[in-house]
Formats: structure tokens, sequence, C-alpha cells
């Protein structure tokens, strides 16, 4: 028997063997007789059919099986040998049969093979957010409007009023709508809104229609046109934060406005803490997968990943999948994302195998405390009771977060300075009210909750409107 094993890319590969057809004699006679104890026709018991006729029935059947088994089997074996690990079962594509050989070629595809660098050398950027005076001061600010009292008006004074209208962002040169938000509301008190932008709606009133050039507000958005028209407006008449008003929003920890400042502080370092978190998290992944830019990804996976996801979108958006199939505007990214993905999933394997990191109940009872379920229910022996599919899920979660952990623990981190736009972005979706001061709503009647509870529903939706 001869065999041959040929690299034919990064992923791909080949397997060739041959044998003396010889080989698989005794068992290509050991078939027939099985076959000729149970096969019948016309003119012979079952059992008594002679054996030239068996064979020429199923002769040449037996022989292509068999010999295609042995191929297999052989090529089984190698793999166990190598200690092999397949991305998807091989493929047959030649298989020759002669008078004294058999001859086949397999291929089939392999993770590329990856040598990790030392992390330690990596530098990967974490950006600070540090909370100053002015966000400070919008938190209170915002916390005094949501205790306010609001009323309808007719015109905008001032910025502490909610606006209700149909908007649009257009294309200067065109005319093309690029954005359409008919029934919208705007905040206009948020902090994210540059004065410039603010400053267009000072005097407007209800039922006028005018519009604002982004050229003025924001250069990113130069070539836009922002349409308005005024539908209804809402005035916010700000509470008087008093001692007594400060002791009850703060469950009497303290009743000073220096203290609520110094509290609302803590509040907004808390959640820019998070955000830190969650940047210095994604440029890690985006270091890794740079670094490993060049790894291929075997095709069948590709194929087969990129299939399901257009089984998905297409499914979710009610669309055709053989034309989003063709769609190379929604394919280019899509590929390109699932390759990322890939080259993180087999770096961190790797990380993993080499660092041992295993999970224990710890990790789990720390999932189980960051989904709110109590911490002493998580462990590995709680995973035995979920389906397959839930279990290897959250497996592989929970890998992934050692994975990102460690690596956290190991690079070069470079602070950088925040980037003020998104700050404030951050800071203008927080409050103090509904985190601190919620026990306050069960104070106030069902109207005043359900205008509460709308406003905050309809907050986030501010930066898209601008």
């Amino acid at each position: 028997m001869e065999t041959k094993f040929n690299k034919l890319s990064d992923t791909l590969f080949s397997f060739e063997v041959s044998f003396p057809k010889s080989e698989v004699d005794d068992k290509i006679e050991q078939e027939l007789t099985n076959l000729q104890r149970n096969y019948q026709i016309e003119g012979f018991r079952k059992g008594k059919v002679p054996m030239n006729l068996i064979k020429q029935r199923f002769g040449n059947e037996v022989l292509y099986n068999i010999c295609l088994d042995h191929t297999q089997d052989v090529f089984s074996k190698y793999v166990e040998q190598e200690k092999l690990e397949l991305v998807s079962s091989p493929v047959l594509k030649d298989f020759k049969i002669d008078e004294e050989n058999v001859s086949a070629i397999l291929e089939f595809e392999q993770h590329p093979k990856l040598d990790l660098i030392d992390f330690k050398e990596l530098t990967v950027d974490q950006v600070v957010y540090v909370p100053d005076e002015q966000d400070i001061d919008y938190v209170l600010h915002k916390l005094e409007l949501e205790l306010g009292k609001k009323s309808e008006t007719d015109t905008v004074e001032n910025y502490d009023v909610i606006i209700y209208g149909d908007f649009q962002s257009v294309e200067k040169e065109t005319g093309k709508v690029l954005q359409d938000m008919p029934n919208n509301v705007i905040y206009l008190f948020s902090y994210d809104f540059p004065e410039q932008f603010k400053q267009f709606f000072l005097n407007k009133k209800v039922g006028d229609q005018f519009e604002i050039d982004f050229a003025e507000v924001d250069p990113l958005r130069q070539n836009e046109i922002f349409k308005v028209k005024i539908n209804k407006i809402d005035k916010i008449e700000p509470a008087e934060l008093t001692e007594d008003k400060i002791a009850e929003i703060s469950n009497n920890r303290f009743n000073s406005i220096e203290d609520l400042r110094e509290d609302i502080s803590l509040f907004i370092q808390n959640h820019l803490d998070h955000y830190e978190n969650v940047d210095f998290e994604n440029n890690v992944y985006k270091k890794i997968v740079e670094q490993y830019k060049d790894i291929s990804i075997p095709q069948s996976l590709l194929n087969e990943s990129v299939k399901n996801a257009i089984e998905m979108h297409a499914k979710k958006h009610n669309l055709n999948p053989d034309e989003l199939a063709q769609n190379e505007e929604f394919l280019t990214p899509l590929k390109e994302e699932i390759r990322r993905q890939y080259v993180f999933e087999i770096v961190s394997a790797e990380i993993i195998k080499k660092e041992q990191l295993n999970l224990e109940d710890e990790d789990v009872a720390d999932y189980f405390e960051q989904v709110g379920l109590p911490r002493e229910m998580g462990s590995l022996e709680v995973l035995k009771n979920l389906d397959e599919k839930q279990r290897t899920n959250l497996i592989n979660k929970l890998l992934t977060d050692k994975v990102i952990g460690y690596l956290k623990s190991v690079v070069t981190t470079n602070n950088v300075d925040a980037d003020e736009k998104v700050k404030k972005m951050i800071v203008t979706n927080l409050s103090y009210y509904q985190a601190v001061a919620h026990n306050l709503a069960h104070k106030h009647d069902h109207h005043h909750d359900h205008d509460h509870d709308h406003n905050h529903e309809h907050e986030h939706d501010h930066n898209e409107e601008k």
C-alpha cells in the first residue's frame, strides 16, 4: 500500500492512497457469500443461487463499496495516527479500480497551523472615561426635570422642552431622504445636542417648519439638511432640590446638594467604568484579529456559515434567500465578520490549550451572578442539566470570557482620553432618577408615572433625530 499527503493550501489537503486489489479479496468473497445466503431468484431456492450469478449481479457493486470502505479505513487510521482535526468530512475527488490496483484521492480541510505570539508585547488602547463638572451638571439638571412638572406650550422659550414633530434628514445636493422620522420626539435638553443645534429651535412655535444645515452643526454631516415640522411642545418646570427632597431621593443617606453631586459623580463613573471595560475588550479583540489577519478560513466552514447567516437574515426580514446570496453589498461585510470571528475562535482555542484555561465552578457562579441569578445556584454540575445546544453555547461563552480575561491581564495597556462626543452620548442616556429615586414613582399618580416612563423609553432615540 502507498499513501501520500499533500498540502494544497493553508487549510486544504489531499490524501492519496493506492493498494493492490488482492488486499480486499477476502472481504469481497465474504460479502458475496453473505449475499448468496439471503438471495433468491426464480428457479433457485434461497441460499442456492450459484456464485457466478451472484458475482454477475453484485460483483462490481461489492468491489466498489469494499474498496471505498478500505480507502476510508486507511484514511481514518491516518487521521488518528497524525491526530488531525478535520473541519468537515473528506471529499472523494478521484477513485479508480483497474485489473490489479485501486487508487483514490481524498481532499479534506483542517484549521490552519497557528503559532501564538507573545501577547505581552501587544499594546492595546484603553479609553479612560472620567466625569467632569459638566457631566454632573447635566445629570443633576435631568433629575430636576424628571422630578418637575410638564405642561403643553406653544413656543420654545428655553431648552427644557420636549418637541414632538416630523423630522427628515436629506442629502443636500440631491434631496434624497436619508432618514425619515415622522411622529418622533426631540428632548432638546439632551446633553449631546450641540448648542448650535439647540439654538435653531429657540422661539419656534407649534406648526413651524424650518431647515437646519448640518454644515453649521456637525462637520461630519455637512452634506445633510435636517427638516423639522413642530407638531407639539411640552415644557418642563424643573423641581427645586431642597434638603427634604434630596433626603427623600437618597433614602435619607444625605440631604445636601454637595453630597448629591458627589453621589451623582460616583453613579456616572460606575457607568463609564462599564464602557471602559467594554471598549478595552473590543480593542483586545480587534488587536488579536489584526495580528492574525492573514490566517485563512476553511472554505467549507465559510460556506456553511454564510449559508446559515443568509437563511436567518432572510427569514427575519422576509427576504428571498437566493437573491440575498447574490447581493455582494450584504455578502462582503458578512464574510469579513465571519472571518474575524473565526480568527478569534481558533486563537482562543490555542490559548485555552496552552494556558490550560479550564472552566471551574467559580466561573459558572460568576455568570449566574451577572445575569441576576443566585450565585450559589451556579456550578459545573448545573450545566449537565442543560440541553446539549444550551450547554455548548454557555461553555463557549464562559471560555471566551476566560480568554478575554487572560489577554486583558497580559497585554500592555495604553491609556487614551475618551472622545468627548462619545462620553456625552453615554452620559445623556443615564438617569439618576431611575437608578436611585425610583421609589418616588410610587408616590406620583398613574398619569405622571406614564409620562416619565414614556420619556425614558424614547430618550435613547434622540441621537438618530439629529
